[in-house]
């Protein structure tokens, strides 16, 4: 339980699963805990004291597809899935403009995504769905060098 007010993400997400064209929102959540792991190595590794948002912080839901095969994400009907995703979440009406959107690898890890394809969805498409040029986005940190790599070859090609 690292931030009480999302248990209801999971509870909701339990009885009546997100749409293909729905995301959740939850305004206000504040880290009462810390953690260490991910998935199945999760656990919790002591509670956080005095805690104070330093600004309202959103948590945008927007669940992702299982798969087991990282082929299985190329298909044109689950790539256009995620960019429409990706666009629900972020056009909502009275989302602030502006801010930095981190998604760590959404959709990879426990549900088996991959990672580079999903990269170039949050990258491609983020920035243009925000509504603003200032919307800093963050990717997972490891995947830097492969971005880095492709737009160079890209670049490259398109001399």
């Amino acid at each position: 339980m690292i931030c009480p007010e999302l248990l209801l993400s999971t509870l909701v997400g339990a009885v009546d699963p997100l749409a293909d064209y729905e995301a959740m929102y939850i305004h206000g959540a504040i880290q009462f805990t810390d953690y260490v792991g991910y998935g199945s190595s999760f656990e919790c590794s002591g509670y956080v004291e005095g805690v104070e948002p330093q600004q309202p912080s959103w948590v945008i839901v927007m669940d992702a597809l299982h798969f087991g095969q990282h082929s299985a994400h190329q298909a044109t009907q689950h790539v256009l899935r995620e960019l429409n995703k990706c666009h629900i979440a972020l056009t909502a009406p009275g989302l602030p403009d502006g801010v930095a959107f981190a998604t760590g690898n959404w959709g990879c890890g426990v549900f088996g995504g991959d990672p580079q394809l999903k990269s170039i969805l949050q990258v491609g498409w983020v920035p243009r769905t925000s509504g603003s040029s200032h919307t800093n986005v963050v990717v997972e940190v490891t995947l830097s060098y492969w971005l880095a790599d492709s737009a160079a070859l890209m670049w490259t090609r398109n001399r």
